[in-house]
């Protein structure tokens, strides 16, 4: 009887060990989304911040949320762009997309334009900012 009953405490130290030894089973990593700043500008700070060359590193990793005053609205087959007034000579345009906007030269307004600031475009004077919507 003592055989059997070191056999069984032998198998069951085994099992023992293996449990222990065996690599842990992954637990499911939750998605993290990264969460980038929402940063309120005027018109004429992006516009300076591109003549300057920081916009990208000013503005690269965030979401804008632009005041200004529309300039000028032009609108081709369904799809809106708006130059926001500045100061400076760089102008603003920001890309509204195909989403029908009802707004007019002179109404001051507040556009978001989402992250990543990487769609964004420099041209000769004009910063252009794809991806934007009136929130």
């Amino acid at each position: 009887m003592s055989f059997r009953f070191g056999i069984v405490v032998l198998f069951l130290a085994s099992l023992s060990a293996c449990a222990f030894l065996r690599e842990p089973t992954p637990s499911p990593q939750p998605i993290v989304t990264p969460i980038f700043p929402i940063v309120r500008v005027t018109a004429d700070q992006i516009a300076r911040a591109m003549e300057q060359d920081q916009f990208f590193s000013q503005y690269g990793e965030s979401t804008l949320l632009i005041q200004g005053t529309i300039l000028l609205v032009n609108q081709q087959d369904n799809h809106f762009m708006v130059e926001l007034d500045t100061t400076v000579p760089t102008k603003v345009w920001c890309d509204l997309g195909n989403h029908s906007s009802v707004v007019e030269a002179g109404d001051r307004i507040t556009i978001q334009s989402a992250f990543p600031q990487r769609d964004a475009l420099r041209q000769a004077s004009a910063l252009v900012l794809r991806n934007c919507s009136i929130p």
